[in-house]
This record gives structure tokens, sequence and C-alpha cells, in this order.
């Protein structure tokens, strides 16, 4: 099986602000990766707004359902090395936690082709379990808005094909 993460579209808090709102370019974004996309039966996404838009367009070309799946929504960046001022505790253990359970959900998919659209820390999270690294060293690996990272599921194997894809854009 081929799994494509792709990141939500640029929002105004990718550019500084705090609004999820997706942009003007993120929804140039959107149109662009929606095309560049190889087919895919199932379109799962996160329940967060600006995964859902994202996948919603994908779903329309392909002409296939978007599946929520609330366990893809963004985890904390302190969790992959990042910074984050005054974390959770208790948000912490639930991201990581939840996190987990994502990575086990596409593990145990079926499908031929599936696209996932989610958010950029979470996808460092499920690099890092491939590629068996700290979850601190994953922030220096790029997830731009709107970008495909490829992985190849075979029984329980779970391979990196290509990271970041961002030629379409």
């Amino acid at each position: 099986m081929i799994v494509y993460l792709v990141r939500h579209a640029q929002t105004r808090a990718n550019l500084g602000g705090t609004e999820q709102t997706v942009t003007p370019e993120g929804l140039k974004q959107i149109e662009r990766v929606a095309k560049a996309l190889p087919a895919v039966e199932t379109v799962y996404s996160s329940d967060q707004h600006r995964a859902l838009i994202t996948a919603e367009s994908i779903a329309k070309v392909n002409k296939v359902p978007v599946i929520q799946n609330p366990d893809l929504q963004e985890i904390y960046a302190c969790i992959v090395g990042g910074t984050t001022e005054n974390p959770a505790p208790k948000r912490m253990k639930n991201d990581k936690r939840r996190a987990k359970k994502a990575f086990k959900f596409i593990k145990e998919l079926k499908q031929k082709n599936v696209a996932i659209v989610c958010h950029g820390n979470i996808i460092r999270f499920f690099m890092a379990q491939v590629a068996g690294l700290p979850l601190q060293n994953m922030w220096s690996f790029d997830v731009r808005n709107c970008s495909i990272t490829t992985l190849r599921v075979t029984g329980d194997v779970v391979d990196i094909l290509n990271v970041n894809d961002t030629t379409h854009l």
C-alpha cells in the first residue's frame, strides 16, 4: 500500500499570525496538490478545518469520500524537537498517545493507495517512527504546506519513499 501524507494548506498562523484560516495562497496550494497527487481510493483527514478543506479537494478530484479521524490532529511541536511555551503535561501525554494510535491506524489500512491529510508535526512523528529515530531529531525535517510525503506499507514494514515533495507547488 502507498500512503500519501499531505500537510494541510497554508494558514495565517503559518505566516506568524494566530488564525488557522486558509490563506489565498493556501487555496492555490490545495488546487495544485489535488491535481498532482496520484489516484487514491480513500482520503483520511484530521478533523481540523485546515486539513479538512485540503482533504475535500483531493477527495473531489478522486471521486472518493473523506473519512475524518481525530487522531490525525496536530501534536505539540516539542514532541518532535520543536519549541512549545508552557506545554501542558496532560496534553503532551494525550498527543503522544494519539500520534501512536494514528501511526498504528496507518499500518493497518488495507487499501492500495490512500491520502492522509494532516499536520506537520504529526507527519514528523510518523517519519521518526518509520526511521527509528528519536523524536527530538525530527524538527529538522521540513514539512511544508501541501507537501507530499510518501510511505510504502508492506505488512508490518513501513518505508519512507519521499519526504516533503513540493514540486507541484
